[in-house]
């Protein structure tokens, strides 16, 4: 069956970019590196970011603050008149039981003024607070929509000055082998400027090259073997062919060889074969980009 060593293991690029500008501080991930998922691969120069992250954490802070005392003036508020209105029913119960007890007849002037007096007196306290709290409230809900305004800018200061110290650091977001390296620690880069790119390990294939002459045995589904390197050793991974990059020279050059010429064109000409490997042995060989394989069609399709 076809056979040819000029097969080697790609697969798909996913592309790091600055979120923000900034100065390049550290560098963790090496070229051809393996990285697990969250890895930090690059951390950029975050003084400014960490100093404005404080201030909007402050700002938010204040205004919370603020925020707190309003309520604790409504609590204050509260307290103090259900203190006036208990005052005010225990003034006016103790005078009721006075007059049952001994009767309006009975009840010397004195005691009678001053359970009387008593009575005033919590009643002029429940209204002060009443007043006082009525005051209150006018004055606060005329600034509870500039305080309700403040606290959402204060909070969307902070969510931003947050999001801008997070992207100072550039995590993986998969778990794979760093392809290229377009970053170095003490360069400035720019938001939206390629760092590196990352080959998932589980999104991987070989690209084999077989001559035109081969044409008729590349069929979509037919099975391969595949002899690659792990950590030193040959392994044997199944593969199958997922797709050709037939051109249409290629295909002419291919089915319409009567001749010397053509033949020999033919021989020499290039097929790119995309084959896919078993996800399971992918799993269990985390295969690094690059690596050189040798891939041999097999009879028989899936």
């Amino acid at each position: 069956m076809p056979s040819t060593r000029d097969a080697y293991i790609t697969g798909n690029e996913i592309t790091l970019a600055a979120q923000i500008s900034g100065r390049v501080a550290q560098v963790f991930a090496p070229v051809t590196g393996r990285v697990q998922k969250g890895d930090l691969l690059v951390r950029l120069d975050d003084t400014e970011a960490r100093h404005l992250y404080m201030q909007a954490e402050n700002k938010l802070s204040e205004s919370v603050k603020k925020t707190q005392v309003r309520y604790a003036t409504d609590e204050k508020n509260n307290t103090r008149i259900l203190k006036a209105q208990m005052a005010y029913q225990q003034a006016l119960s103790g005078y009721h039981r006075r007059i049952q007890s001994k009767g309006a007849v009975t009840i010397s002037k004195q005691d009678l003024q001053q359970t009387l007096k008593a009575v005033s007196s919590s009643q002029r306290a429940l209204d002060e607070a009443i007043a006082a709290y009525r005051k209150d409230q006018q004055l606060l809900d005329a600034s509870d929509a500039a305080q309700q305004q403040m606290v959402s800018q204060a909070t969307e200061e902070f969510q931003q000055a947050s999001l801008a110290l997070m992207r100072t650091e550039v995590r993986s977001p998969v778990t794979g082998y760093v392809a290229r390296h377009n970053v170095h620690a003490g360069v400035g880069v720019s938001a939206g400027q390629m760092l590196m790119t990352i080959v998932p390990d589980d999104q991987m294939w070989v690209t084999a090259s077989f001559k035109a002459t081969q044409l008729s045995d590349l069929l979509i589904g037919k099975k391969a073997s595949i002899v690659t390197e792990f950590n030193g050793r040959k392994v044997v991974l199944d593969g199958q062919i997922e797709g050709i990059n037939l051109d249409t020279d290629t295909a002419l050059a291919a089915l319409s060889a009567k001749n010397g010429a053509a033949n020999w064109i033919n021989d020499v000409q290039r097929i790119p074969v995309r084959i896919s490997i078993n996800p399971l042995q992918l799993s269990q060989y985390p295969l690094h980009p690059g690596l050189s394989s040798q891939v041999t069609l097999l009879d028989g399709h899936q």
